[in-house]
């Protein structure tokens, strides 16, 4: 889709619908962006597409908040032509590669979305699973009706479900919420690295910047590979060498797994 970049695009005519915005906005994700906001950082302009009355937003919606918690009247936006319902499709696929990471559940609620659409039920699994970023065979147990309906909220007394789709042991309930706290240092390191990469003046002037870049993205991937994926395949939750005595195991792990064991 053909875009064009509007650097100063007033806050007040996009219109912010609903039906584009597939989960409900994390607070603390829109302090850590005004935070950085405030610091000069400078961040990718929000998605839109325009139908000739009203701008339609499909990605940005944390930007949008924090911009406005920042008392700014104008945001850089890509706009598009399109329809409401352009705009529907297009945040399904929002968040696959960026921004903040979306839960199983998330995942799950935008292709149940999707598949309740007369017109975007008519794609194929696999067109389905590259726009939204999940498996085909995700796709395909949900149209079938074989994944169950994702609970609300996760707490430690409801059942939770891990990175694919099975259910959590009662007794590990709490440690899967301790994975929210490596998020927010994924979040902590994005932030130092855009606030350098970005600065404008000559803050980082003495910076080893190439140093600097290979040692940030290495932290940033010791946290991700501190991520909580799956319940440990070898010990079912209860401990283990594999899984570090905590019941899970990260995503590249659970990807060596041979499938027989899983």
């Amino acid at each position: 889709m053909k875009t064009t970049l509007h650097e100063r695009f007033k806050i007040e005519d996009l219109t912010c619908d609903g039906k584009c915005q597939q989960r409900p906005l994390s607070q603390e994700v829109v302090d850590h962006y005004a935070a950085l906001m405030k610091e000069k950082v400078k961040f990718p302009p929000v998605e839109c597409v325009q139908d000739g009355e009203k701008t339609w937003v499909w990605d940005g919606f944390h930007r949008i908040a924090a911009r406005k918690k920042c008392g700014h009247k104008n945001i850089a936006a890509n706009v598009g032509l399109g329809s409401l319902k352009h705009a529907v499709f297009l945040s399904c696929g929002a968040n696959a590669t960026h921004g903040l990471r979306r839960s199983h559940g998330e995942v799950q609620y935008v292709v149940k979305k999707m598949l309740a659409d007369s017109e975007m039920a008519k794609m194929s699994n696999k067109e389905i699973a590259l726009h939204v970023g999940c498996s085909q065979q995700f796709v395909g147990r949900l149209r079938k009706g074989e994944e169950k309906p994702k609970d609300k909220t996760p707490t430690p007394e409801a059942p939770m479900e891990d990175g694919e789709g099975k259910k959590i042991p009662q007794k590990l309930a709490e440690n899967w919420l301790l994975k929210s706290v490596v998020e927010k240092r994924i979040r902590e390191v994005d932030g130092i690295k855009n606030s350098v990469e970005n600065c404008d003046n000559d803050t980082y002037a003495l910076l080893n910047k190439s140093g600097f870049k290979a040692t940030i993205l290495k932290i940033r991937d010791y946290f991700t590979n501190a991520l909580f994926y799956a319940v440990c395949p070898q010990c079912k939750g209860k401990g283990c060498e594999l899984c570090k005595g905590c019941g899970f195991i990260n995503e590249a792990t659970w990807r060596m797994v041979p499938k027989k064991s899983k």
